[in-house]
């Protein structure tokens, strides 16, 4: 099978065009999974992560869990939240930065 087929199958598969056409999932065991649209934050998702379990039906339940409002919250206190590009003026404030570059400045005018 080719890649972009995969691709555009899982696509399918995990927006639910194809999930009556798959049947229930199940486990190694053969204990059946539960319905991925019966999944909440609160469901237990424990059987999704038992061993023999297929990686792309694993991966749909981590993103259905991990695309609920419980766990997709964006810390605020994460470095790239801040924009670092718009800044508040300095003002009459001189840094140490500027008062070398300044007599650097001064230093090579008078070379010259």
């Amino acid at each position: 099978m080719t890649t972009t087929l995969r691709i555009f199958l899982l696509s399918m598969i995990s927006a639910g065009a194809l999930a009556g056409e798959c049947g229930p999932a199940t486990t190694s065991d053969g204990s059946a999974l539960p319905p991925m649209d019966s999944l909440t934050a609160d469901s237990d998702y424990s059987a999704f992560m038992a061993p023999g379990v297929d990686a792309d039906i694993r991966r749909q339940a981590l993103r259905r869990l991990f695309a609920s409002p419980k766990f997709n919250v964006v810390d605020p206190m994460t470095e790239y939240m801040r924009d670092y590009h718009s800044f508040a003026p300095l003002g009459d404030i001189e840094t140490a930065d500027m008062k070398h570059r300044a007599v650097r400045n001064l230093q090579a005018a008078r070379v010259d």
